[in-house]
């Protein structure tokens, strides 16, 4: 009996159903109807090709079971790789991320650090500026008060130097009226007292008889002398018939060996060397070092009134408030100026505080106490002594102080013979005696100079006019002879400018209208140049002023031909040469190259030093943005020849 696949799949499926509990009445019928179907179950598995399709049908189902089976595992596998990828990916970025945010979180954390610190930074300069420009606003009033004050007190000054139609009694008591004067006792406290010798000698000095005023002098220097440990012995014994003839016993009497162990000072007799802007002292008590008398040297001037005076007047106290006010216009970098009054009887000493400007006049002393205060005081502590000299001794006594700035000194000295020798001998000739130094006594290092050789030098110059910068010792300083200058490394020496471009001007063959270099220290600290001549005279006639002027023209013309811009164009730096009776007439020359520069290098730019007076316009122009940080320094320019013509107009114009 053949049965198909769906019968067999049917009988198949009422065999399942026959077994499940609940679907039959009982459980007896369950189990018969079971039986009954598993009968004709096993008879049609009798038939061959009923029992070859559920073989065939068992192995199929095998085969999908492996089938499926296999690729279930395949699936299984392929699904675990790809899952284990991911998550291998997966950990992997997660470590990237973790670290590129440890790394940003770090990053961070530094600039908030570095914000931090420059907020507190700029906080503090904040204070720091607030707390700065409120003490320069203090200082700035303070100096405009003070400079209020200077000004009235210098134009008082002014008026009492200037004003000749004022008697001295006069400037002395409008002093005492205003308020630029104050009273006091003589500071003697810790000064040391004078020896019993040094009392016996002022005592025989007040006990003379002097027949007149100008017999005093001679026994005050000697006595002065001696107690300031001055070894000269200049005055001699007047003649008899001389208003200041004393008995020579008196003058043995009087001197004797020093009564110091060094030399404090030196002392000149000057009453007939109006040597003080037209003044002439009695006395002056000038540096230990002073060979003559010199407004720039003196410590303090006495002046000597006679024995018999019992009260100084007016006229007196403001003869000496003159000679005060004089000392402080020939030493203006100098503190405290001292003038003396004094009858040996009776003494006044006059004070001048430069950094204040009020006068102390100390109520009357004793002479003895007068000189304690010289020696203690004057001679010895800071702010009395007179400014440092900044020549050299081998160069010899100034013929008159030129100049006297902050940085530099200008003076007139005869041209030594050693120096004219030099000047006319060869170029290559091997350095003589002015070159190499002379020698000094007071001196053991001696000055090296280079002299300059020019063809403009036919006659010997008799006059030169040194220029020095200011030192700030006494004497000065001299460069060693190994010592040099090489302005690529060295510093600025505030002639050294000047002493190229004169070199340069030299090299190119000098203008007739310009200075000519003498020589120069190998320090560049000194500079000698010719002619010297005097500012141009405001009564000058207006033909011989043209001719100055155009002098002064042809120099610049020529300096312009070189590429060299004075840039410092004003009368201050022209001076005249010649007389009108002379053969050549009045001439003028154009100085003080200290400003002058090379312009041959177009893109360079240079520092402007100098005043209003010949500022450039463009400059000027500057002045308005100077506070704007975002504009270049006003003071930093490119010089044209046009900058110096337009100064020479300003000159025919004033």
């Amino acid at each position: 009996m053949t049965i198909s696949g769906d019968d067999l799949a049917a009988l198949f499926d009422r065999f399942s159903l026959a077994g499940v509990p609940g679907n039959g009445t009982g459980a007896q019928d369950r189990y018969l109807t079971f039986w009954a179907e598993l009968h004709q179950l096993f008879k049609l598995l009798i038939d061959d090709e009923t029992r070859q399709r559920a073989v065939t049908l068992g192995e199929i189902q095998r085969s999908r079971d492996k089938v499926i089976s296999a690729a279930k595992a395949q699936f299984d596998r392929d699904l675990q790789e790809q899952v284990d990828t991911l998550k291998n990916s997966w950990w992997e970025e997660k470590e990237r991320l973790e670290a590129k945010h440890d790394r940003q979180k770090i990053k961070l954390s530094e600039l908030k650090q570095e914000l931090k610190d420059v907020r507190q930074e700029l906080k503090s300069s904040i204070t720091t500026m607030a707390d700065e420009r409120k003490h320069w606003m203090s200082v700035n009033e303070h100096l405009r008060c003070l400079n209020q004050d200077l000004r009235q007190r210098i134009a008082e000054m002014a008026r009492e130097l200037g004003t000749r139609s004022a008697t001295r009694a006069e400037r002395y008591k409008r002093l005492t009226d205003g308020k630029w004067w104050a009273e006091d006792d003589l500071p003697l406290t810790d000064l040391d007292p004078l020896s019993r010798g040094e009392q016996l000698l002022i005592d025989h000095l007040q006990a003379l008889d002097y027949p007149t005023e100008i017999s005093r002098y001679n026994p005050i220097v000697i006595a002065l002398r001696r107690m300031l440990g001055d070894p000269s012995q200049l005055e001699k014994v007047p003649e008899q018939n001389s208003t200041s003839y004393l008995d020579p016993k008196t003058y043995s009497m009087l001197r004797g060996p020093a009564t110091v162990g060094h030399k404090l000072a030196t002392v000149f007799q000057t009453h007939t060397e109006p040597f003080l802007f037209g003044y002439a002292p009695d006395l002056a008590i000038s540096h230990r070092d002073s060979k003559q008398q010199n407004a720039s040297t003196i410590h303090c001037v006495v002046e000597v009134k006679p024995h018999s005076t019992d009260k100084f007047d007016n006229d007196m106290c403001g003869q000496v408030y003159d000679y005060l006010m004089a000392t402080v216009q020939a030493q203006p970098s100098r503190r405290f100026v001292v003038a003396i009054l004094t009858s040996i009887i009776l003494n006044v000493v006059f004070l001048y505080d430069a950094s204040t400007g009020i006068t102390t006049i100390y109520r009357p002393c004793s002479f003895a106490d007068l000189i304690r205060y010289i020696r203690g005081v004057v001679l010895q502590q800071a702010g009395y002594a007179p400014p440092p000299s900044p020549f050299a001794a081998d160069l010899g006594v100034p013929q008159q102080r030129l100049g006297q700035g902050r940085h530099t000194a200008v003076a007139s000295f005869t041209v030594q013979e050693a120096l004219q020798k030099e000047l006319h001998s060869r170029a290559d000739a091997p350095p003589g005696e002015f070159s190499t130094g002379l020698p000094t006594k007071a001196r053991r290092h001696k000055q090296t100079r280079v002299v300059c050789h020019s063809s403009r030098i036919s006659m010997t110059p008799e006059v030169m006019a040194v220029k020095r910068v200011v030192t700030d010792t006494w004497p000065v300083r001299l460069a060693s002879s190994g010592a040099t200058f090489d302005p690529a490394t060295d510093d600025y020496t505030r002639v050294s400018d000047e002493i190229n471009i004169l070199l340069e001007v030299n090299r190119l063959g000098c203008h007739d209208n310009l200075p000519i270099i003498l020589y120069h220290t190998i320090d560049y600290q000194e500079l000698a140049t010719t002619p010297v001549g005097r500012p141009v005279p405001n009564d000058l006639p207006m033909f011989e002023i043209r001719g100055v002027v155009l002098d002064v023209l042809d120099a610049l013309v020529w300096l312009h031909s070189k590429n060299i811009v004075h840039r410092d164009v004003r009368w201050h730096n022209i001076v005249c040469i010649g007389t009108s009776s002379s053969e050549c007439g009045v001439r003028g020359v154009l100085i003080d190259l200290g400003e002058a520069v090379d312009i041959t290098d177009r893109s360079r730019e240079h520092l402007f030093r100098g005043g209003y007076i010949c500022c450039p316009l463009r400059l000027m122009q500057r002045q308005n943005q100077a506070l704007d940080a975002t504009h270049p320094r006003c003071d930093m320019y490119h010089p044209e020849p046009s900058d110096d013509l337009v100064a020479w107009l300003l000159l025919v114009k004033i």
